[in-house]
């Protein structure tokens, strides 16, 4: 968003953001990126643990609007983001939680994930399975079981151990 559009707007910005990795990652890293039809707004995570947001204009034109402070997540999982305009400077609020600016010394600050649910079973284990996927397996089975003969194409055959044995002496002959 552009400075004079994010001064006069009011606006909200969700965007659900999967903690699967390490914290804080050991390099910085793009969490979010989106084109909102006229501005780039990329969210990144530092390698310190803090939250960034960058706003680009044009291209190669970038500036940095927040910083929040050390963050840490309370395990994996999920985590909504919000980015809110309103005023001269964006906020951020993760998973419930707003986040302050950076300042030298801030403290970090928490934040709660959702776990993702693990299925107690495989989904090929479920007895509806079976029946589920009976067509898709047939369509399967039909198009990739025997491979097409294409026209003008022998048919062939598996050479015996005779056959190989004879095909490599006489190539060795050649030699």
């Amino acid at each position: 968003m552009s400075e004079g559009r994010m001064a006069s707007e009011q606006a909200a910005r969700f965007e659900a953001w999967s903690l699967i990795k390490q914290w804080p990652p050991p390099a910085d890293e793009v969490v979010l990126a989106h084109n909102d039809g006229v501005d780039r707004i990329v969210i990144a995570v530092e390698s310190q643990g803090c939250f960034s947001l960058w706003i680009a204009t044009a291209p190669g034109a970038a500036a940095m609007l927040f910083r929040s402070a050390p963050v840490i997540p309370s395990g994996p999982g999920d985590a909504l983001f919000q980015v809110t305009y309103s005023g001269p400077l964006p906020g951020m609020i993760v998973s419930g939680v707003d986040l302050p600016a950076y300042l030298d010394g801030s403290e970090t600050v928490g934040f709660p994930t959702r776990p993702r649910p693990i299925p107690s079973f495989h989904p090929a284990q479920h007895p509806g399975t079976p029946d589920a996927c009976r067509d898709w397996v047939c369509k399967r089975k039909k198009k990739f079981a025997q491979p097409k003969l294409r026209k003008g194409t022998l048919i062939r055959r598996e050479k015996s151990l005779q056959d190989q044995a004879d095909e490599l002496l006489g190539r060795v002959d050649n030699i």
